[in-house]
């Protein structure tokens, strides 16, 4: 993999055509990497003081010992505590109703990517708060990155938990109104994990980051299936950052799952990894696919119906062997069965699509229309996009055919890790699972799997069968 602390600061003079900069001045990931913090911010940040921000469990985790090293060493240090999840840090949440795996489902009362938070962290900001220390997992590092890109003061990235991928990310997940939006942010100055600190984080929280990981090998199938079917632009080099990245944290699952630290280090690097790759081509693209838009989707779901949402991670890892199934069900059809597709076709009417989304997505449907219009067809070339996919299918499955993972080795891996790895660990039946699977893909433009299958008129049959399949594996 990756050296991942050499990465920072780089400039990639790219194969690809492009000159590739990686904003973070300085990655860090090792035992005691806290106590590195003073140094770290004396060299990046000139005078005035720090505003720290943390809950109160990520305050007793990592940041009153942030917070005692930057006073001990004269840095001038004030404290925005935000309101406190339920879960407990070094606690194993192991429900009785699935022995053996971790909890997919978030605290009842964890802070949210939203307007008050937001507001919390702008009033505690002084007229002399030079940098901002992101104490915590997803959540607080969304918002302090949300008011960093809005302030122009810098932040620093201290995660608490290998939970998500985001650690390195320019843009916020807001969930507004019951639909996910991203809006722009900033990158942290700064990443420094102490694998300390990470090695007790909830094992609800380390089963939700190794999920969001396990999720990049169809986001990275999908991005290959656009590339050779439309020639969207494919970085070999973060791809293979990527890929590398995948491969260390699924080679020890077991590790993951007992906090072995090399094992939540490689998982910790995975993930910041991912946000570096997103960086070097200026998108989601290395890590964001299908899968993504099945769990954006149940999000969206469980929030409508005030339900308990599950980790992030956990419904990207749950959605991998699903999309899984899909690649596996369409490269195993030659060209014959494909073109067989394509001619019979049937064009779909603006109408007829706008009636779905808005079945589907109820009062987000006019959200949902906006995001996703400018990609469809017109009816009289719906029937030409079949027919290319026909035409392109040997190239299509050459590339994609040795890449396709097998749906259950990687419930196995996930397992394995303690991750939920069933549809049925986070309440979805058979029917929302094939709602979810026609669905998906107008929560956003880009070009995936389920857009493929809808192409060539056989996303109906395959949703219907995976969606059986899935909940009886």
């Amino acid at each position: 993999m990756y050296d991942i602390s050499d990465l920072a600061g780089r400039s990639i003079e790219c194969d690809c055509g492009r000159r590739h900069e990686v904003l973070i001045k300085h990655i860090e990931v090792e035992s005691g990497a806290i106590n590195h913090i003073p140094d770290v911010c004396r060299k990046l940040f000139t005078g005035g003081s720090a505003l720290l921000v943390a809950d109160d469990n990520t305050y007793k985790a990592a940041g009153a010992k942030v917070y005692e090293a930057l006073t001990n060493h004269s840095l001038d240090t004030d404290i925005c505590m935000l309101k406190r999840p339920s879960v407990e840090y070094g606690a194993d949440e192991m429900p009785a109703s699935q022995p053996g795996i971790a909890s997919p489902w978030e605290p009842a009362d964890a802070i949210a990517t939203d307007e008050r938070s937001i507001v919390r962290i702008m009033v505690a900001l002084k007229p002399d708060t030079s940098f901002l220390l992101a104490i915590g997992s997803g959540t607080i590092n969304d918002l302090v990155r949300f008011v960093s890109s809005r302030t122009g003061i810098p932040y620093v990235s201290i995660p608490t938990a290998p939970s998500v991928d985001g650690y390195a990310s320019t843009v916020v997940p807001l969930l507004m109104d019951g639909f996910k939006r991203t809006v722009p942010g900033t990158h942290p100055t700064a990443i420094i994990a102490d694998t300390d600190v990470l090695c007790n984080a909830p094992s609800s929280m380390i089963a939700a980051g190794f999920g969001d990981m396990v999720g990049k090998l169809t986001a990275l199938l999908d991005w290959k299936l656009s590339h050779v079917l439309d020639g969207e632009y494919l970085c070999q080099t973060s791809f293979d950052m990527m890929n590398s990245a995948v491969q260390k944290c699924l080679s020890d699952p077991s590790g993951i799952r007992q906090r072995k630290p090399d094992a939540i280090k490689a998982l910790m690097e995975g993930l910041i990894l991912s946000g570096v790759a997103m960086m070097l081509v200026g998108n989601s693209r290395p890590a964001s696919g299908s899968e993504h838009h099945m769990a954006h989707y149940w999000e969206m779901m469980f929030a409508q119906k005030g339900l308990e949402q599950p980790y992030h991670g956990a419904k990207v890892g749950i959605a991998t062997p699903v999309i899984a199934s899909v690649y596996k069900k369409l490269i195993d059809m030659d060209e014959t069965q494909i073109k067989a597709l394509a001619d019979a076709y049937t064009p779909i009417s603006p109408s007829t699509r706008r009636q779905r989304i808005a079945d589907a997505f109820g009062p987000l449907a006019d959200e949902v229309m906006a995001e996703s219009s400018s990609v469809w067809l017109p009816e009289d070339e719906q029937k030409q996009r079949a027919q290319h996919i026909a035409q392109m299918w040997p190239a299509i499955r050459e590339a994609l055919l040795s890449s396709v993972p097998n749906p259950g080795e990687i419930k196995h891996l996930l397992a394995s890790a303690g991750a939920a790895h069933s549809a049925e660990h986070i309440n979805v039946d058979a029917s929302l699972l094939q709602q979810t699977l026609l669905n998906a893909m107008y929560i956003r433009t880009r070009y995936t799997v389920l857009r493929l299958a809808d192409d060539i008129g056989c996303l109906q049959d395959i949703s219907s069968i995976i969606a059986k399949e899935a909940l009886h594996q």
